[in-house]
């Protein structure tokens, strides 16, 4: 993923983004496939909202010192720029939270190339 970052520490909390582009793709399509690997890779509380262009949900967060109720926010934008669809992932995990780089690679690799397949 030539557009991944990932900003932060695992005391301040950590932001991970990527994106990618498509051309030729309709805006309504594309927003539907990227709702649906959203669902389908298991995030919860999956929130789709077309005419703004976002896509929320949330991954519930185990261990640690803060036990029941946390989750880490994920947020999809999907913007029409011309003949050219955006697609933004921005995932937030708090102060000693951490994840698999590779893992969160994976996932966001099947919401941003999912409206070009």
């Amino acid at each position: 993923m030539q557009n991944f970052t990932a900003d932060g520490s695992f005391v301040a909390g950590r932001t991970y983004r990527t994106w990618q582009e498509h051309d030729g793709v309709a805006y309504d399509a594309a927003f539907r496939k990227a709702a649906q690997a959203v669902a389908g890779a298991g995030w919860a509380s999956v929130t789709p909202n077309k005419d703004t262009g976002t896509i929320t949900a949330a991954q519930a967060i185990t261990g640690g010192r803060r036990r029941g109720g946390t989750s880490a926010p994920l947020n999809v934008i999907v913007q029409e720029k011309g003949t050219i669809i955006r697609v933004e992932v921005n995932f937030v995990l708090g102060p000693g939270q951490m994840t698999s780089d590779d893992a969160l690679k994976g996932e966001f690799c099947k919401i941003v190339e999912a409206p070009g397949a």
